[in-house]
Formats: C-alpha cells, sequence, structure tokens
C-alpha cells in the first residue's frame, strides 16, 4: 500500500489526537521522524487476520471496521475505530499473528510505526509507553473475548455481545493461582480467554491428580452454576431429565471424570436419596441372573 512522509497538517492531527503528556515535545519530533503515512481508499484491507504483525498504525482521520473471522466462514465485527484510535498494535506487542482483519469503512488517513522504532522509541520514552499500553488495554481485551464467546456461542450480534460484556467481570490469574477449591459453593462460570487452567481433583488418600488442562475458550464452573445437580438424556421420554426432579431424590455434583475416548462420563455424586426408582441406592443391584446383591444396596 503507498506510504509517504507525513505532511504538515496530518502531523498536528497527530500531536492533538494521539500525543501529549507523558511523552515529552522531542519525543514527538523523534516519533514524526520514523512515521509513514498510510492513505486508504474505501473498502481497503489494512491488515489480514492471521498475517504476521510487525507495524501499528495510529489513526489520524476517517474510520475502520474490525472483524475476527470464523472457522466456519463468517465474520463478526467487534469494533469500529476512527481519528485517536491505534490498530496492530497487538500483534506488535505479542509476536502472535494479527487477530482480526482491518478495512477502511471510508477514505482514511494513517500513520505507519515499524517494530523497530516502535521498540526503540519505547527504550527511550518508558512513561509514555506505559501510558500507550492503557488505553489500548480495554480494546485489546474485547477483541479476545468477542472471538472466545462468538467461538462459545456462535455469531453474535453487537447487542447480544455488549449484553454479554455487561454482565462479565474480568479475573486475572497469577501463575499458580488458585481459581477455585474443590468443595467450594458454585455461583459462577469463568470462561478462559488468556492462559491455561490446570483441574485437579484430591483422591480419599489425600494425593491431589490431575484431571486435564484448558485453554483458550473453554469454561470451568458450569456445572455447579447449572444447579449443581446431575441431569441425564432420558431415551424412553425423550427428554432432559433432572434427577430427582419429582421424587426429591436429587444427586449433588462433586466431580466429573471423563474416559480416555471422551465419549463415557464419570460423576461422583452426593445423593439426597436412592438413586433407583425401586428405592435401592444403586441402579446396579442385581446380577445377570437376576439376584439381589448385597442388602447395603437395596435399603436406603
Amino acid at each position: 500500500m503507498p506510504q509517504s512522509p507525513l505532511p504538515p497538517a496530518l502531523r498536528a492531527l497527530l500531536v492533538q489526537r494521539h500525543f501529549h503528556e507523558p511523552f515529552p515535545p522531542a519525543g514527538v519530533d523523534e516519533l514524526i521522524a520514523a512515521l509513514d503515512h498510510v492513505a486508504l481508499t474505501p473498502g481497503a484491507t489494512l491488515m489480514r487476520q492471521g498475517d504476521a504483525g510487525d507495524e501499528l498504525y495510529l489513526v489520524l482521520d476517517g474510520r475502520l471496521s474490525v472483524g475476527v473471522e470464523h472457522d466456519d466462514g463468517t465474520t463478526t465485527t467487534v469494533d469500529e475505530i476512527g481519528p485517536g484510535g491505534v490498530v496492530g498494535e497487538m500483534a506488535l506487542l505479542t509476536g502472535a499473528p494479527r487477530s482480526a482483519t482491518v478495512q477502511s469503512i471510508g477514505r482514511c488517513d494513517l500513520a505507519r510505526l515499524s517494530r523497530a522504532d516502535f521498540e526503540r522509541l519505547a527504550a527511550h520514552y518508558p512513561e509514555a509507553l506505559q501510558e500507550f499500553l492503557r488505553r489500548i488495554l480495554p480494546r485489546l481485551r474485547r477483541t479476545q473475548l468477542v472471538r472466545v464467546l462468538t467461538e462459545l456461542f456462535g455469531d453474535l450480534d453487537e447487542a447480544a455481545l455488549r449484553a454479554i460484556e455487561a454482565r462479565l467481570a474480568w479475573v486475572p490469574l497469577a501463575g499458580g493461582a488458585t481459581l477455585f477449591r474443590e468443595g467450594d459453593g458454585g455461583d459462577d462460570v469463568y470462561i478462559v480467554v488468556n492462559g491455561r487452567l490446570r483441574v485437579t481433583t484430591t483422591d480419599r488418600d489425600g494425593r491431589e491428580r490431575v484431571l486435564e488442562e484448558i485453554g483458550r475458550g473453554a469454561a470451568v464452573g458450569e456445572l455447579a452454576l447449572l444447579t449443581g445437580e446431575t441431569h441425564f438424556w432420558s431415551r424412553s421420554r425423550g427428554e432432559l431429565w433432572h434427577k430427582g426432579a419429582t421424587s426429591g431424590n436429587v444427586q449433588r455434583v462433586v466431580q466429573v471424570w471423563v474416559d480416555c475416548d471422551a465419549d463415557t462420563l464419570l460423576i461422583q455424586v452426593e445423593p439426597a436419596g436412592p438413586a433407583c426408582h425401586t428405592g435401592a441406592v444403586s441402579c446396579f443391584y442385581r446380577t445377570i441372573g437376576g439376584k439381589a446383591v448385597d442388602s447395603r444396596l437395596v435399603n436406603w
């Protein structure tokens, strides 16, 4: 795409909309010398999701549309960025591929800053870098969050995304920190936006055992949130069945395990009464020959 030195009028916009305290005047002069002017025609693509990112762009005039592309070919618009905004900073800061596709809505004037110049200026003016990071953090989080939400729930319009976001609270965790413990009450569900969580349980002999590790897009705590009681699919009824909803013999979920083929679940529960409709503690109280086994499995 065409690049040229910044004309005087755009230099004035740059100072007005992007750089003030704590960026010193000398730093502004040094920055302007490192910038290139990029002009976009309406509908032009500035960057594509998945591309490598070695530069960021400061929006001087016009508006840009930011969209996250999904595996099924659909795209969710997650933001519009106008004068004073920044795009491309996430890939530049993290070294990861571009997290979204950015296109111009109308004619746009941008200022381009390369990775090498960004790192040089950041080393010279660390306070300005901290202010820059503080300003972009909300959009960085939102782009990552929207991608996770649409992977979980499918294509969501802007109103649905805003409604979900309004009910969410960010929970930062340091390495090795505990999110919640086995046996804690469960009133929340957590969605992993960045990083990884290790899920463990404690055996009866007191040994901790790792059940799984989960990463971006996974949810934890949802079983406790959804009543914390067992639900099964009833083939005879053709419906989802809440165990004990009629009899009162509900089963509180303590832990869930999945087998190596990921086609069988083992659920540890605390029962409020017999599991079987016959009154037996377990539905497995007879041998193949029809004889009842230990009476302790029959009488509650």
